[in-house]
Formats: structure tokens, sequence, C-alpha cells
């Protein structure tokens, strides 16, 4: 049983990190994205190619390495100009999954709301982070209520992971773990570069609780990502052999978007038999 526990927060883990490094819960710039409500539904998930910035690979050639450092430097500069974006999630992680909404990078930690379907095995979920706290609303599952999950609580389905809730620690993380990075070449006016990563070395860095399921895992992950012109993160791919993949998109950088935690009187404490490690929520 304890073997099971590890092995799932380790994967739970593994899931939250690409979630943090594009965006989802990364910060950014000051916020320039006004106060006007959206629905996190109503726009596209990935920009056209034609609206896409051209490359700047500064005089890479495909199939050249990067060193994992210049890499981490590179994307830490693309979450520093962003402000607000769209963003979308798809994948299979014993599940499948998609999920659609905003993000706002604004004051001392980043907001999201999105709507996933197919978590936990439910329907559409509404899953928003405010201020570190995560809230789910599962339908019949939570019984319409959003449960509220602290990411600063090694109790979590997440462990302790509202340390990593910055754009500093989340990049630091993912550089721990790259063992090599190449640059694959321009596509549709972005940079391609694919990267492996030591998921012993990922889940070292989180704590012992999350590298105890490592032994279970792939040796290595396999990561696709395409930065814009300002080394933005637009799109992520992230594969984890036969336990599943995760693909995530950023766009609409620098939308108005308004995003609320849940009225008090909707809110509940997660129930015990979800909050353990054993639960991941993604």
């Amino acid at each position: 049983m304890t073997r099971l526990i590890s092995v799932r927060r380790s994967l739970a883990a593994l899931a939250v990190t690409p979630v943090l490094l594009t965006g989802l819960v990364a910060c950014g710039g000051d916020d320039d994205g006004g106060s006007t409500a959206t629905d996190p539904a109503a726009t596209s998930g990935s920009p056209a190619p034609s609206d896409s910035p051209a490359p700047a690979a500064g005089g890479l050639e495909a199939g050249d390495s990067v060193e994992p450092a210049d890499f981490a430097d590179r994307m830490a500069a693309g979450f520093a100009s962003m402000t607000t974006a769209h963003a979308t999630m798809s994948g299979d992680l014993g599940s499948r999954m998609h999920g659609e909404g905003d993000v706002d990078y604004g004051g001392d930690s980043p907001s999201s709301a999105m709507t996933v379907t197919g978590m936990m095995g439910a329907g559409d979920t509404d899953v928003r982070l405010i201020d570190g706290v995560m809230y789910l609303n599962l339908g019949q599952l939570s019984k319409g209520k959003f449960w509220k999950i602290d990411l600063n609580d090694p109790k979590s389905p997440f462990g302790s992971l509202g340390s990593q809730l910055d754009v500093k620690s989340s990049v630091e993380l993912l550089e721990k773990g790259m063992t090599s990075v190449e640059y694959v070449g321009a596509e549709d006016g972005l940079d391609h570069f694919a990267a492996t990563v030591d998921p012993s070395a990922l889940l070292d860095a989180m704590g012992p609780e999350a590298s105890s399921g490592a032994s279970t895992l792939p040796k290595s992950l396999d990561y696709d990502i395409w930065l814009d012109d300002d080394n933005r993160v637009n799109k992520l791919s992230f594969t984890m052999g036969k336990l599943g993949t995760l693909e995530m998109t950023l766009s609409d950088f620098g939308k108005d978007v308004t995003i609320e935690a849940p009225p008090a009187d909707q809110v509940t404490d997660m129930p015990d038999m979800f909050s353990s490690p054993g639960d991941p929520a993604v």
C-alpha cells in the first residue's frame, strides 16, 4: 500500500510540473490585463501559424545541442514577459483529460481558472488556483461544492508544491532534471526544442516524499517545447512512456481576464479519503 501511494504521489508531482512550467501556476511580469470577465472556454487554445512571431533561436541550427542552464534562462525570460494568457491542456494520465481556461500572472502568485473534462473520472470540473490554494468542483463527486486544497500542505494530493509556485523555482526544478536539450528547428514561426529529463533527479529536487516512488517511473521523460520570439512557451508536450502523455498550449497573451475564488458558502475541505497522496487530483 505504501509503495502504491508513493508511486501515485510521484505521478501527481510529475503531472503538476509541466503545469507549473507552462504558466498555469507560474509567476510573470506586472499584470497589464484588465478586469473584464471572460469565459474560459470561449477562445482558441493555440495560435494560428500566420499569427505566430518569427523564431529567435539566436543562430541555432536544427540538431544543435543547448545547455540546460541556457535553455532554462530562455524560459525564465519568457515567463518574465508574460502577463495573462489563455491555456489549454489535453492528455492521458490514467484517463483522458481536456482542459481550457485563463491565467493571470499579477500579484505575488498567479491565478488560473480552467474547466477540465475527465479529471478523477468526473465530467466537467471547475479548477481554480488563487494565492496557492486550489479549488476543485467535481460536480456530484464533490456534491456541487469546491474542495479546497492548500498546495503548501504536504498531505495534499500534490505534496508540498506551494514552494514551487514561482517561475524561478519552477524553471530551476526542470533544469535540475534536464540531461539534454536539442534545438529541433523552426516550426510555424516558433522554435521547437526537445528536452530529456531524468525523473529521479526531478523528484529528488521535490523532496523525499516525491522521490520515494522514482524507481517505478521511466528512466527518462521526453519534453517538446515551442517558444516564440519572446521565449514564451506557446506549446509543451511531455511523455512518460506507458504511464501517459500531456500537452499544453498558451495563447492570447495579455488578454483581459477575471479570476476569482468561489464564494465561501460554496467551499468545503477535501474529504480525508481523497486528500491522501494516493489520489492525485490531476
